[in-house]
């Protein structure tokens, strides 16, 4: 049976134990073997181990980290989340281009405010993937680009340009905002452990 992971994960409550006996990367494809309680059954015998396989295809954006995959570890999959990337406020497609008149007072401070938004969203993605930074230079050279009069800050989604105009406006400097287009980083987010990543299609393969 073949099923699509958003909808199994929607309608059936994940329980433990639950072991990952295998990871196969197959060009872009990450396919998953996963073992124990088959939560996924509704009507599945408890008494032994069932077998389930996870595919992810076309894999996009994100990390992977295989080490957390161990084959001792009884609740692999914690946490396990799959949802649409259109439902993600910092994966938006669309938003803006951010353009300062003047020096920031407090650079780092808008770059605070960016990661914190970030990290309280459950993005991986840093500031450094929103803002004008130079990853050679480091916050010193973002902070140094910020001390221009005419500077291009940030490319951003609508829910951080709130965030990014806001202390604009605290700091009392003029800006000018251009619409733009990101594209999307692919049709689902996967979190798996401490690994997040994005796929364009993501399905279960069982018996049952």
């Amino acid at each position: 049976m073949r099923v699509d992971l958003v909808t199994l994960l929607t309608e059936r409550s994940l329980s433990h134990p639950t072991r990952i006996v295998e990871a196969l990367f197959k060009g872009d494809d990450l396919r998953m073997h996963v073992v124990g309680w088959p939560w996924w059954l509704p009507d599945g015998d408890t008494t032994k181990d069932h077998s389930i396989h996870f595919v992810f295809e076309h894999l996009g954006e994100g990390f992977i980290e295989p080490r957390t995959f161990d084959q001792d570890e009884t609740e692999a999959l914690e946490p396990f989340e799959v949802m649409p990337s259109s439902q993600l406020a910092w994966a938006q497609p669309n938003g803006f281009e951010v353009y300062c008149n003047a020096p920031l007072r407090e650079p780092l401070e808008i770059y605070a405010r960016v990661n914190d938004f970030l990290a309280q969203t459950g993005s991986f993605r840093g500031a450094d993937w929103y803002l004008n930074f130079s990853y050679t230079r480091g916050l010193a050279g973002f902070a140094g680009v910020a001390q221009s009069n005419s500077y291009l800050l940030a490319r951003v989604p609508p829910a951080l340009h709130r965030v990014v105009t806001e202390e604009l406006q605290r700091q009392h400097v003029s800006y000018n905002e251009i619409p733009t287009k990101f594209g999307s980083p692919g049709e689902l987010l996967v979190t798996i452990q401490n690994s997040q990543f994005f796929c364009r299609t993501a399905f279960a393969e069982f018996d049952g």
